[in-house]
């Protein structure tokens, strides 16, 4: 059975088995997915975490404040849903352009194997970027939220992202390295 990513020669009547090309524009909505699929398991988290803390969304209210408005982030902070969907854009935006650059590094892993290690460690350097930024910008954040639930929440996300990028379909990467 003839592979959907590959043109035989079967099918062309000329060149055997060539690699598809793969496009920006599919790049970019695989990115875009695992960004969702990344933005809505931190979000999940946290929302467990508001609910056994009897406060349901709190913590992006708390976000949303604090970085939208400059709010000094504090457990007295009301929810405020204008807040929660404002930094559920800016949170699902950012995450989109994250798994944008995760596709894009997969598709050069494809072709240069080198990649894929160096995409790991700028995506430890960005965890681990985002916690020391909060801790800088916003440091009451970490005491308020929990260093370990900061990080457990991050590589949820991660993990969530990772499995769609590289087990529950077929992507742009696996394809070209399939074909070299």
């Amino acid at each position: 059975m003839e592979r959907p990513d590959r043109v035989s020669s079967e099918s062309t009547g000329s060149k055997p088995e060539q690699p598809v090309h793969i496009g920006l524009g599919e790049i970019g909505l695989d990115g875009i997915m695992a960004g969702v699929i990344g933005a809505s398991a931190i979000a999940l988290f946290f929302l467990v975490v508001d609910l056994v803390r009897f406060e349901p969304l709190f913590t992006p209210s708390m976000l949303g404040s604090a970085i939208l408005k400059g709010v000094t982030p504090s457990a007295e902070i009301p929810v405020d849903m204008s807040m929660v969907g404002a930094y559920t854009l800016l949170h699902g935006g950012l995450f989109a352009l994250v798994g944008c650059l995760g596709a894009w590094a997969l598709v050069q892993r494809g072709t240069s194997p080198g990649l894929g290690i160096v995409s790991t460690i700028l995506f430890a350097i960005f965890e681990f970027g985002s916690i020391a930024a909060a801790a800088i910008y916003l440091p009451t954040l970490i005491p308020l939220l929990g260093a370990g639930t900061i990080t457990l929440g991050n590589l949820l996300s991660a993990l969530a992202m990772g499995a769609y990028l590289h087990d529950w379909q077929p992507h742009p990467g696996d394809r070209l390295a399939a074909a070299h």
